[in-house]
């Protein structure tokens, strides 16, 4: 539904449709690692529960870190974290975000690894 509400249906190409996935996925991990730390929910007190929940409150925190980096790489470079955004969380190979961003296969090679290195470095950052 939020695909639908997010223009998914109306891309111009595979390119922006698959642009609009990776940021849509991207958005509901983060919006449910927010909700699961949210005040009216303890703001991350983990509770006592007789099932396991996929998701816990230490990787709720990483990732709402994680997204907080990743809004930081963006304003260092779009390219870089469109790239990232269509691999992490967009399931696409490389030669596939090759063809998606109209560039070289190496480029997103050399994106992503420039990517990794840089997140890593500003989570470590912020632990």
């Amino acid at each position: 539904m939020r695909l639908a509400r997010g223009g998914a249906l109306a891309a111009h190409d595979r390119a922006h449709f698959y642009a609009i996935v990776s940021r849509s996925m991207r958005q509901i991990l983060v919006d449910q690692a927010r909700r699961r730390r949210a005040d009216k929910r303890g703001a991350g007190v983990r509770p006592v529960a007789l099932e396991a929940d996929w998701i816990g409150v230490e990787r709720a925190q990483v990732l709402d870190e994680l997204a907080d980096a990743l809004g930081a790489l963006g304003k260092l470079d779009a390219r870089k974290l469109r790239v990232t955004e269509l691999h992490y969380f967009g399931g696409l190979t490389q030669d596939e975000i090759a063809a998606a961003c109209d560039v070289h296969v190496n480029t997103v090679a050399r994106d992503l690894r420039f990517s990794e290195a840089w997140l890593r470095r500003a989570l470590r950052a912020t632990a």
